[in-house]
């Protein structure tokens, strides 16, 4: 946002400071950047992000929507340089990281670039946007991401998922989620994804898709949530 007008530019990622680069700033924190909150707040369009399995080899993951519809992340800009802000990891992502970024839904866009300082950092404020909060995927991807210099198309292509004790919903066929144009063989209940940001609980009868909800499914996978699967070990 520039002279209150929503403009496109590249930049660069990470602010240059004395000590070093800041590439994220945690959103619990983000008072400490008043000057930016207050008139330097960007979106970071984005299809996809990547984080890493702690372990003897650290091996990197990508973390995508089910429609791989692009997420909105929240940030902060100077002169040519942004960050983005993050929070405690969950849900499917606090199995491969502690940390997440921050996703601003499109239903929220002007309530990121036009509230308060005080509202954005207050309750029900950044610090609960962590990505988490809308439906996930996450799979593995060559451990040559590791290295920041490699650009391929390999960087968003599966690999054979390793012995790691998580189950990942694009290895199990009983979690991954799928469109709705092929639904179920049989009559059972499931979870819809709506919307592109939120799931309900409804069930294919033989002929149609039965739902309490406002909205158009767009994908479904069986109802057993994939955090709920990785809790049961």
């Amino acid at each position: 946002m520039e002279n209150d007008q929503l403009v496109c530019r590249e930049m660069k990622w990470g602010w240059t400071t004395k000590t070093g680069t800041l590439t994220v700033a945690e959103s619990q924190n983000a008072k400490m950047f008043r000057s930016a909150l207050a008139e330097r707040r960007c979106l970071v369009p984005a299809d996809g992000f990547y984080e890493w399995k702690d372990g003897k080899s650290a091996h990197p993951y990508r973390i995508v929507r089910p429609t791989r519809n692009l997420f909105w992340f929240a940030g902060l800009w100077q002169e040519n340089e942004f960050m983005l802000l993050t929070s405690a990891a969950a849900g499917l992502v606090e199995f491969i990281y502690d940390r997440e970024p921050d996703v601003i839904g499109n239903s929220r866009v002007d309530w990121w670039f036009t509230e308060s300082v005080e509202t954005i950092c207050g309750e029900g404020g950044i610090a609960d946007m962590g990505v988490s909060n809308v439906p996930l995927e996450a799979y593995p991807v060559t451990p040559e991401m590791t290295d920041s210099r490699f650009e391929s198309p390999a960087c968003i292509e599966p690999v054979a998922p390793s012995k790691d004790p998580i189950q990942h919903a694009i290895d199990d066929p009983d979690l991954r989620w799928r469109d709705v144009a092929t639904p179920p063989s049989h009559p059972q209940y499931v979870t819809l994804l709506i919307n592109d940001e939120k799931t309900v609980d409804g069930r294919w009868d033989g002929k149609a898709w039965r739902f309490m909800d406002e909205g158009k499914p767009l994908k479904w996978c069986p109802p057993t949530k994939f955090v709920h699967r990785l809790n049961a070990g």
